[in-house]
């Protein structure tokens, strides 16, 4: 009896080339060419997600300016001493921040210790994130605002609560500093505490924080005229909010019960006309005048 398994094996190495061969050679759909298998992603070979950068903070952009006090490229830090202050904000970048110098991106190369900068900055998870750095090389002067907190005269020195950081900076001002009032010029006796102010300044080195120019917008017991669109109401706390027409920015102002047209024709959405008192840290109204009801800003056809 002759063996069985040696001719079926050898049966089917006879078979199986022309069928590889048959099946490697069959051209792709709607092309003369054979198909190409689609690579194989191993999960080993797909990005790894630690590497990605983090998402962007979703906080508020806060802009700040100042002056480098030092650059560690090591632990990616930058620490800014703001304009006016004399205690430095230390901040953190990464691959998501962007550098300018002058208005050409570079890198954080092209930032260096002394450098005045302005800086977009976001808080994340506590710290402070830089999300643009700009570095300007032309020695302008730049501007400050906020609300007098003290002047002394005897050192020429002017305190303010600064409105970009909610910190206490000082100028000091010399015989070349002018004092500008609501109406004109002014003088130094009118720096009283409560009073809103902006300040120009030098950042160059050799005079930083020495003021060129005081303007006093609002001394405690000035008198304002608002207009614009009524967005809030309270009449259980004497509080509304107006959208002011002319500078577009938002005032809350409080009102006692009584006060001239605070009736039930005051309502959210109507354009009003508001005669304040700025009580230093407030508005307080004198008299409401409606010039529109609701709805009555609605464009006609």
């Amino acid at each position: 009896m002759k063996p069985f398994f040696p001719i079926l094996l050898m049966a089917t190495l006879l078979l199986l080339p022309p069928m590889i061969g048959a099946q490697a050679n069959v051209p792709a759909p709607g092309t003369g060419h054979p198909a190409t298998a689609a690579p194989s992603t191993e999960p080993g070979e797909e990005p790894d997600p630690l590497l990605a950068p983090p998402p962007m903070p979703k906080t508020a952009v806060t802009l700040i300016g100042g002056t480098v006090r030092r650059v560690d490229h090591i632990r990616n830090r930058i620490e800014v001493l703001p304009f006016g202050s004399h205690s430095g904000m230390k901040m953190f970048f990464d691959e998501r921040s962007h550098f300018f110098r002058d208005g050409r991106e570079t890198t954080q190369l092209g930032v260096r210790k002394g450098d005045r900068v302005y800086v977009d900055t976001q808080l994340d998870n506590g710290r402070i994130f830089v999300r643009n750095i700009r570095v300007d090389t032309n020695q302008m002067p730049a501007d400050a605002a906020g609300q007098v907190i003290f002047y002394d005269p005897t050192r020429a020195l002017l305190t303010i609560q600064d409105q970009l950081s909610s910190q206490p900076v000082s100028f000091r001002l010399d015989e070349h500093t002018q004092v500008k009032g609501e109406g004109g010029a002014a003088s130094t006796r009118d720096l009283v505490p409560g009073s809103l102010v902006t300040v120009r300044f030098a950042p160059a080195p050799v005079r930083q924080g020495i003021a060129q120019e005081v303007s006093i917008v609002a001394r405690p017991g000035s008198v304002f005229t608002f207009a614009g669109k009524l967005t809030h109401l309270d009449m259980s706390i004497g509080l509304l909010s107006l959208d002011n027409a002319t500078d577009h920015k938002r005032y809350d102002i409080s009102f006692r019960p009584g006060t001239p047209g605070v009736t039930r024709q005051l309502t959210e959405g109507s354009q009003v006309s508001i005669e304040a008192i700025f009580e230093g840290d407030h508005y307080s109204a004198r008299s409401v005048t409606v010039n529109q009801a609701s709805g009555a800003d609605v464009p006609q056809e």
